[in-house]
């Protein structure tokens, strides 16, 4: 066999690694896309997740100020001697 040939032999494996070497890269870019396209789902998920816990917080405080306020009626009503069931 001739260097020539021995040449394009060598160069002929090269070109088989590079093409099985491409192939591998662009398999993985496409998982590595995927992961990016899910965490971008997570990090919306995560901002819905944070805006419903401070919704529920708000409501908890005015759920806390009605129920204030309605102790505060109740306990004035009672000191006035009257039945808040008649009342009602």
């Amino acid at each position: 066999m001739s260097k020539a040939e021995q040449r394009l032999v060598r160069a002929q494996a090269l070109l088989s690694d590079v093409r099985s070497s491409l192939k591998t890269l662009l398999e993985q870019r496409v998982v590595v896309d995927q992961a990016v396209e899910k965490a971008g789902s997570l990090q919306f998920l995560l901002k819905q997740a944070e805006a419903m816990i401070e919704v529920r917080r708000e409501e908890r405080k005015m759920t806390a100020r009605v129920h204030a306020a309605g102790a505060v009626v109740w306990e004035e009503t009672d000191a006035d001697g009257e039945d808040l069931s008649r009342a009602a």
